[in-house]
């Protein structure tokens, strides 16, 4: 049974023709007989051409390198219901070393239809010596035809015998056809060269033009189309990116237009050029449109040199890659408790102090040097499944031993030899089998729109324009990121050293009032590291800004705080008015960062920098940040909550109608109020909240305070529950709750419907009832009411014994 090199490809009929181009194929001139080409016709709506129900059939005519010429090639139609031909590339073709044009006609003997170009590459296997020029016998013999018709014609009307003409006119006409076949073929040599100079576009100047839109791999090649589904986008901008990383990297750009299209990964070394293109979600659902592809191994600290470590697989790893390694960061600071019993070498669960439910409900803790795996934390009791993970060592831990989630730990790659890896800082714990995740290097997108195409309301899961995850050296020029749902760009898990250079982040962020806002135009979470973003502008409908945040809801291994980012000549200027809780910018949990020189109008808060929510342990302390030079335009120029921070060089305009939340460590100077207002006791208002944001709050407890709860109405609110409210007649306290009055002495409104008042020591009553009129009553009745009344004030504790 033969083996086959086959390709399939497809074609459309339709008034603009196909330029299929490259089809991607590669034979050898040793080839013979096993080589082969299936092309799948279809008509202009799409549907496959039906071979059964025409009497049109195909014709394929082929031009090589080196001049020749081979027409009418035996095509055969394999599945005539589908429209499906093959080609079998034949011997005398397969030994033309070089590029083979190739022209596919549908003809029926007096119509017919051009339906493509396209070619393939034959390569020299290197063992028999060069072809010449050669003719296929069908070409010749239809010029000598075409010569003696042409001949044979003048002597219509004479006594000559036409076929006595016709044999003398042979040589004579195979001579002429010979002379015109050396013409052809030297045309055709000269054809061959300006089709590869066009690079299989209409004219040269249509590939000149194209030039101007990026020199590199366009995914046009590879079927990418403004009018092609999502789908057959991706797969075209995957090849050229999988080609271009293939070849140590490059450039992948396509013709200006509008592409749907989502999913596509981006390699390390990979470019995306998209001058006046748009690369457009199809629903605006996940996943996002770009997102870095992310490798995951395994690797094991090399004994006795924390500095390295060994791995599975290194080919995807480059000098100078981030990588995270599982378990080895220590105890996650917000996610920590203690152990309250000691724990044995045999034990198969864990009693702990506390547990606030922010625990994930499996995964990896560490308690001293020992790394257990478990399955469930539930009521303060985990479930043990492996004792000495990661080929740590299970020891016995005592009474009070910290114990916690064991986060990642990020770190670099400075030398690569082999499987081996040197890393720029000291492995904290030894470890074996332990899961590596990382991801591209020197990548990035220059010029172009990322459209997110939004869902109405929100999508049911976050989607962003763009994601990087645990990559390092990325950049951003001059792109446009539009109407995304959760996020314009994420950098996120350890993502360092990268630069955005004037990134525009317009109709960002979804509104579910009143409390399911979300989005924002860029976001750098959980563990990133000295990016920069230079003159960004955050325009349109937005919720936030940039929000610098260090976890999830619930905790994660991947939560750190986001360190040493800057971002410079910055723009908000948002035209919705959402309701509550709006921030320009914000910092969650994260240490030094700087936000210099900018302006933020139309959110409600201009700066928000907070510890987070997200804590068991000791709160992440949100530290060392510092904006400066910065102009507010907003109902309330900060919000502060953290401790150590630094404002200043701030001008806030005169929109102020909230004070601003300022923690006594915070450092503010240099801060210019609005004209004819104070920064302490200006005209102070506060906006509505919701239990969960009170509308004024304490620096050391956010999730307690005062909100007005509707009109006329105002609410106490402990915990983020709603625990008083007051109307403008009426006074209610939330079920389940007791008034107490002094400590020793007073008043107490019982639990129960049916208690109603009592003093203190005694056990509320249920209210009496009302005295009998007593007139006309003889001194015995009245002897006996009143025994009634002292009774009842006895039992309400007015009086004793």
């Amino acid at each position: 049974m033969a083996i086959y090199k086959n390709k399939d490809i497809e074609t459309n009929i339709n008034e603009r023709g196909a330029e299929l181009g490259n089809i991607n194929v590669n034979f050898y001139t040793e080839d013979n007989g096993t080589a082969s080409i299936r092309i799948k016709i279809k008509n202009q709506q799409g549907a496959p051409i039906n071979f059964n129900n025409t009497d049109m059939l195909p014709r394929l005519d082929l031009y090589a390198k080196d001049g020749s010429i081979f027409t009418k090639e035996p095509v055969s139609i394999i599945l005539p219901e589908q429209g499906i031909i093959q080609y079998k590339v034949s011997d005398y073709v397969i030994r033309h070393e070089g590029k083979m044009d190739c022209k596919l006609f549908l003809e029926n003997g007096t119509e017919s239809v051009h339906v493509a170009n396209f070619y393939f590459v034959i390569k020299d296997s290197g063992i028999t010596g060069a072809i010449g020029k050669e003719i296929k016998v069908e070409v010749l013999e239809d010029m000598i035809e075409k010569v003696l018709i042409d001949n044979v014609d003048k002597f219509k009307g004479q006594d000559a015998d036409p076929q006595e003409v016709k044999t003398l006119l042979e040589p004579y006409a195979e001579n002429v056809a010979k002379q015109e076949f050396e013409k052809l073929s030297t045309a055709k040599q000269i054809d061959s060269e300006v089709i590869l100079a066009r690079d299989n576009k209409e004219s040269l100047n249509d590939r000149l033009d194209g030039m101007q839109f990026g020199i590199g791999i366009c995914a046009n090649d590879f079927g990418a189309s403004t009018n092609a589904d999502w789908q057959v986008n991706r797969d075209a901008f995957q090849q050229a990116n999988d080609l271009a990383y293939a070849q140590n990297g490059g450039t992948v750009y396509a013709l200006p237009g509008t592409y749907e299209v989502k999913g596509i990964k981006q390699d390390s070394n990979v470019t995306f050029e998209l001058k006046d293109v748009v690369l457009k979600n199809p629903d605006g659902l996940v996943p996002d449109v770009i997102a870095t592809r992310n490798y995951s191994t395994t690797g094991s600290s090399v004994e006795g040199d924390n500095f390295k470590i060994t791995v599975n697989d290194s080919k995807d790893i480059q000098v100078g890659t981030v990588i995270a390694i599982e378990g080895t960061g220590g105890i996650l600071r917000t996610q920590q408790t203690t152990l309250s019993s000691p724990l044995g070498l045999n034990d198969t669960t864990i009693n702990l102090v506390e547990d606030d439910g922010k625990f994930p409900t499996n995964g990896l803790l560490r308690v001293d040097n020992e790394l257990i795996r478990y399955s469930t934390i539930k009521s303060k009791v985990v479930t043990i499944t492996e004792r000495g993970a990661l080929g740590t060592v299970a020891s016995t831990h005592t009474q009070s031993s910290k114990i916690g989630l064991a986060p990642v730990e990020y770190n670099e790659v400075l030398e690569k030899d082999g499987a081996t890896l040197t890393l720029k800082d000291e492995v904290s714990l030894s470890v074996k089998n332990a899961q590596i995740t990382f991801g591209p290097i020197n990548f990035g997108v220059k010029s172009g729109v990322i459209d997110g195409n939004k869902v109405n309301g929100g999508a049911p899961s976050s989607v962003y324009g763009m994601s990087w995850t645990t990559a390092r050296f990325g950049y951003i020029e001059h792109t446009v990121f539009k109407n995304c749902d959760q996020g314009g760009l994420i950098m996120m898990r350890g993502v360092r050293d990268s630069t955005l250079i004037a990134p525009t982040f317009k109709d960002v962020g979804v509104y579910v009032l009143p409390s399911g806002n979300k989005g924002a135009g860029l976001w750098m979470f959980q563990g990133c590291q000295n990016n920069k973003v230079i003159s960004p502008n955050f325009i349109g409908a937005g919720w936030v800004g940039c929000y610098i945040d260090d976890r999830t809801t619930i905790a994660n291994e991947f939560d750190k705080p986001n360190t040493e980012n800057f971002i410079t000549n910055f723009t908000v200027d948002f035209n919705n008015k959402p309701a509550g809780y709006n921030p320009g910018m914000i910092i969650a949990g994260s240490n030094r960062n700087i936000f210099t020189s900018g302006t933020i109008r139309g959110s409600y808060t201009g700066i928000k920098i907070e510890r987070g929510s997200q804590f068991l342990g000791e709160p992440e302390d949100g530290s060392d940040n510092e904006f400066s030079s910065v102009n507010l335009d907003a109902n309330q120029p900060w919000n502060v909550s953290s401790q150590g921070n630094r404002l200043n060089n701030i001008i806030y305009s005169d929109r102020l109608i909230a004070q601003s939340v300022t923690d006594d460590s915070t450092l503010v100077y240099a801060v210019s109020p609005s004209k004819g207002k104070s920064a302490i006791f200006g005209d102070i208002t506060f906006p509505d909240g919701i239990p969960s944001k009170p509308s004024i709050t304490f620096s050391n407890d956010r999730d307690t305070g005062i909100i007005r709860y509707g009109d006329n109405t105002m609410g106490m609110v402990s915990n983020g529950q709603l625990i008083i409210t007051l109307y403008n007649s009426l006074m209610r306290l939330k079920d389940g709750y007791t008034i107490e009055t002094g400590t020793s002495e007073g008043t107490r409104i019982g639990n129960n419907a049916n208690n109603k008042i009592g003093f203190y020591g005694k056990t509320p009553i249920v209210q009496q009832t009302t005295l009998q009129n007593t007139s006309g009553y003889t001194l015995q009745q009245l002897e006996y009411e009143v025994n009634a009344v002292k009774n009842v004030l006895r039992n309400l504790g007015l009086v004793s014994g």
